[in-house]
């Protein structure tokens, strides 16, 4: 005890740290607490090695404690790149090759969320196996060269890690990859090993577009020497110098046009390369490309009438078509599906705007108004900011509300957070301010889509499962679990409750009667409460690995998002698994 006494007289009368709070809990002074796991998790996310210290020697078995996800405090240090906590850790044996749920490492943790070479030396060193595979088949070099960390592929090349196949779609992808976030020696590489360069990237467009985005000169240069064409378009009508100008390569650029790239091409959106850098804020592009010639003509957007943005829908029976390609459906990639108003004069979906140099874009949620017939040119939303991660809107079914999901910062937080559930109110003059949901569906961890039934009613996913959060008397009422018909041993997502309550869609991740890894399911209700045996949508609509459905109000077309794309298909087949449901 005398030493406690000691200890705590370092504290100087007060709880200065967990630490010092630690000690005086053991030492007797307000009981020994049975303590969780999770204030070591606490610990190691803010890098407090005291804290770390009285706790694994209260508890020598906290090291290998893990969370909900399935992490020990090793991976929370390599989250938040605390180097010294990960050390003690791993001095007091914490389990380097330790998985969580989606099968990743704290190196895989390191590779795929911060980059941080120093804490991959650290890991590396202690053991860390380095060509280590999640349960999506991603190795830390996979996903460091997808993510753009150039430092942690060149340290993570050094230390032996192994190139795919050239011939494997992983391998395609590291080539990918490496083109498009300008890693030259990982290009070189997976060239020399054999890639072919004739990859298409996920816009149907050629290496070309991807390291004109990338911004390696080199990586350019070699390909343009290889005759790639400069003038070549992808799915949304984009040229290579297009992808420059929005990443503000100058010298790219220059390389494009030296090589007959024309400076004016338009996308099927209408946007030249100056356009398209405007709608970035490059403004020394925008001056650059003007001064090289370029017109400053604004964007011909299409004249597009109708109830949709998409002048072509889908007749029964044909396979999902790509909807409102370069209008909605962008290089940019989308996050969501679109969202109709009831009475189809609104659209609002959540895009990837500011696309970054390396790493994750950052969302937006764009809109376009019918007005006199015609639709708006999309544009940011009023309540909208970048930085906020605002995602998924979805209207009310009586339109006056329109709810979305956001990481901006609660009414009392002073950062931003956790994904919550907000909304706007129509008023006479438009959206109101954002109002977050209070209670109900926040009192959950939420991620991704979500939608509104008639009475207002919030369904919701949350770590794998479908949840309601029903609305009475004015609030939300706390979540209720779908139950075991809807919730397997599969993941479930991205619920879609009908209008009227008459069906339910989802996403199922890798449930053993999917055709792809990610599938498309629905339900119908069966009695109180209950749902029928989900039903597998087939392969015709699941073959582009769906997620994300709405249907559009009027109950035509069934929307999905599929590769950062929304698809569209009639919905008629709905009525026909309703029927083989009874």
């Amino acid at each position: 005890m005398s030493s406690n006494f000691g200890r705590i007289a370092d504290c100087n009368g007060a709880i200065a740290s967990l630490a010092c709070f630690l000690t005086i809990m053991f030492a007797g002074f307000v009981g020994v607490p049975q303590l969780g796991a999770q204030t070591v998790f606490d610990a190691a996310r803010a890098g407090d090695v005291d804290a770390i210290a009285v706790l694994l020697e209260a508890d020598p078995e906290l090291v290998h404690a893990t969370d909900e996800d399935g992490e020990t405090p090793l991976h929370s240090a390599a989250w938040t790149s605390r180097y010294a906590a990960a050390t003690l850790l791993l001095e007091r044996g914490a389990d380097i090759e330790a998985r969580n749920n989606w099968g990743r490492t704290p190196l895989l943790i390191v590779a795929r969320e911060t980059g941080n070479a120093d804490m991959a030396a650290l890991l590396i060193d202690a053991g860390a196996e380095i060509n280590v595979r999640d349960r999506g088949a991603e190795s830390p070099l996979d996903l460091a060269a997808w993510r753009g960390f150039a430092e942690l592929v060149d340290l993570l090349l050094d230390e032996g890690a192994e190139l795919p196949p050239p011939g494997s779609t992983q391998g395609q992808y590291v080539a990918m990859f490496a083109a498009e976030k300008g890693l030259d020696r990982l290009f070189g590489m997976s060239v020399d090993a054999g890639v072919d360069l004739g990859l298409r990237n996920e816009n149907d467009g050629s290496l070309l577009h991807s390291a004109s985005q990338g911004g390696s000169a080199e990586v350019v240069a070699r390909l343009l020497d290889e005759g790639f064409d400069p003038n070549e378009r992808d799915v949304y009508g984009r040229e290579p110098l297009h992808y420059a100008a929005e990443m503000g390569h100058q010298d790219i650029a220059r390389l494009l046009l030296d090589r007959g790239a024309g400076i004016d091409a338009r996308s099927l959106g209408g946007a030249t390369p100056l356009n398209t850098a405007q709608w970035v804020e490059r403004e020394e592009m925008v001056s650059w490309l003007a001064a090289a010639g370029a017109s400053t003509e604004a964007r011909r957007f299409p004249d597009l009438t109708g109830d949709y943005l998409d002048p072509d829908p889908p007749p029964p029976g044909a396979p999902p078509r790509r909807f409102a390609t370069d209008i909605v459906s962008t290089h940019r990639f989308q996050h969501g599906t679109i969202a109709f108003a009831p009475n189809m004069d609104e659209a609002y979906w959540s895009s990837q705007i500011a696309l970054q140099e390396t790493g994750y874009s950052q969302g937006l949620i764009l809109q376009s108004r019918l007005v006199e017939g015609r639709w708006t040119e999309p544009a940011p939303a009023t309540f909208t900011r970048l930085g906020w991660g605002d995602d998924v809107p979805f209207f009310a079914p009586d339109g006056d509300r329109l709810f979305f999901l956001s990481g901006r910062p609660a009414p009392g937080d002073t950062e931003s957070g956790a994904e919550r559930i907000w909304y706007v109110t129509r008023t006479a003059t438009g959206w109101s301010e954002p109002e977050i949901v209070v209670g109900g569906p926040n009192t959950v961890d939420l991620h991704w889509q979500f939608s509104v039934a008639a009475d207002r009613s919030l369904y919701v996913a949350s770590r794998g499962e479908l949840y309601v959060s029903r609305f009475e008397d004015g609030r939300y009422l706390e979540p209720e679990s779908l139950g075991p018909s809807i919730n397997s041993e599969s993941d479930e997502a991205m619920p879609f409750i009908a209008p009227d309550g008459s069906y339910l869609l989802f996403t199922r991740f890798g449930h053993p009667e999917n055709d792809g890894f990610a599938d498309l399911w629905i339900s119908f209700p069966d009695g109180p409460g209950g749902w029928t045996e989900p039903a597998n949508l087939g392969p015709s609509i699941n073959a582009v690995a769906g997620i994300c459905p709405i249907v559009t109000p009027g109950g035509e077309y069934l929307l999905f998002n599929a590769g950062g794309d929304d698809f569209w298909v009639d919905a008629g087949f709905i009525e026909e698994l309703r029927a083989g449901s009874r």
